[in-house]
């Protein structure tokens, strides 16, 4: 009987032994996906001895008093400044993706915002960021400044820091005509009209901003009847005036052979404006393409 309460003693304080050798090891092997254990690593903040820290002054711009903003950009390892290290400075949306919405000073290159600047002995680099003209803006928008610092190897920290773009209150208009509404499918000669989209608002007419051509339906899906420019769809930024114009050219009888000998239908050139990526207003030209009578 003794011998037999020896040996589950033995075996008892054993598997005790063994679960605790491999918690043990399990430990030892960190799990990046267990939130108790912290796992410092070289490219988090907690693993960084070096810090980058962004400032923005303002942090929000009203556009019809405000055009620029300087941003401060201090970089530290273990508290002491870094001199003579590289920031480079971009602009993204909230996304982290880079926009075109303003410029920084010195910008070598307007079509993609980007500027580098060296610390000083204080490690402090500073850019000034020049915000877009109020009628740029459709509504309030948020543009982030990112800077970057490039280390060794593959080494690299980033801060962002949000802008507040306050514009003017904007109501857009947009209107398309068409040269001539009715147009005839002819059996060997394309007739053609001219479309013009004209926007404006409160302030007048919208230069340089972007429209969508498109041929649609009446349930405004696109449709290929026609063309525009030679093609289904065409972007065109609007002039001085605040206009952009296309041509539509009408198909040939024999493209349509659904339609009738002296029967009509009815489609629609369509403009829409288009901001970061958004549609903003969109407006028509009602088309009636007709079949000569045999």
């Amino acid at each position: 009987m003794k011998k037999k309460m020896k040996i589950n003693i033995i075996f008892v304080f054993s598997l005790v032994l063994i679960l605790i050798l491999f918690n043990t090891c399990k430990r030892s092997t960190p799990d990046q996906k267990s939130p108790m254990i912290n796992i410092e690593s070289p490219y988090s903040p907690s693993g960084f001895i070096t810090k980058l820290v962004l400032f923005p002054s303002p942090s929000m711009v009203n556009l019809r008093t405000t055009s620029t903003v300087t941003i401060t950009a201090t970089l530290t390892k273990l508290g002491i400044p870094l001199n003579n290290r590289a920031i480079i400075f971009d602009l993204s949306d909230e996304f982290g993706e880079k926009i075109e919405l303003g410029l920084y000073d010195d910008d070598p290159n307007p079509d993609a915002p980007l500027v580098e600047r060296s610390t000083n002995e204080s490690g402090v680099a500073t850019v000034t960021y020049n915000a877009p003209p109020a009628s740029r803006l459709l509504r309030d928008f948020v543009v982030f400044i990112r800077a970057i610092v490039v280390g060794e190897g593959d080494e690299a920290i980033s801060d962002m820091a949000p802008i507040q773009l306050i514009g003017p209150p904007i109501t857009d208009r947009l209107l398309v005509t068409a040269g001539d509404p009715i147009l005839y499918a002819n059996p060997d000669v394309r007739e053609s009209t001219t479309i013009t989209a004209y926007l404006s608002d409160q302030n007048g007419p919208m230069a340089f901003w972007t429209l969508l051509f498109e041929i649609c339906d009446a349930s405004g899906n696109r449709v290929s009847i026609g063309t525009i420019d030679s093609s289904q769809g065409i972007i065109k930024d609007t002039l001085l005036d605040g206009t952009a114009s296309v041509f539509y050219e009408a198909p040939l009888g024999p493209e349509i052979p659904d339609l009738a000998p002296g029967k009509s239908i009815t489609l629609y050139v369509r403009a829409t404006l288009i901001w970061m990526g958004q549609n903003y207003a969109t407006d028509a030209a009602r088309i009636i393409i007709a079949k000569p009578a045999e």
